[in-house]
């Protein structure tokens, strides 16, 4: 199933479920590791 983008986010607003196997899951990982890396240069 295709998913479109911050669908991720709109099921966490909802109180989920989320699954880490579904490919929406990967758009959550690569925004987490992005503001991660940011942190780390401020």
């Amino acid at each position: 199933m295709d998913y479109t983008p911050g669908y991720v986010y709109e099921l966490m607003e909802k109180g989920g479920p989320t699954d880490v196997r579904e490919p929406y899951f990967k758009e959550a990982v690569s925004e987490m590791m992005r503001k991660s890396r940011e942190r780390r240069f401020i």
